[in-house]
């Protein structure tokens, strides 16, 4: 489960620790606030009010 906070913050829910993570942001969009998340098996798209920046889960790498 994913979510977004004020200010462009990400969040993944840990389900094992029942904790969220909070996923640091090195795009260069981080931040524009966020208006939707979706997740595929290896990436997360996050539209913000400034563009859409790419997660990708394997390597941890952001692309804007």
């Amino acid at each position: 489960m994913w979510a977004g906070g004020i200010g462009g913050s990400l969040f993944e829910y840990d389900a094992v620790s029942d904790r969220w993570k909070r996923i640091e942001p090195t795009d260069l969009l981080k931040t524009g606030g966020i208006h939707s998340i979706t997740v595929t098996k290896e990436k997360v798209f996050i539209c913000r009010d400034n563009g859409v920046s790419i997660y990708d889960l394997p390597t941890g790498q952001w692309t804007p």
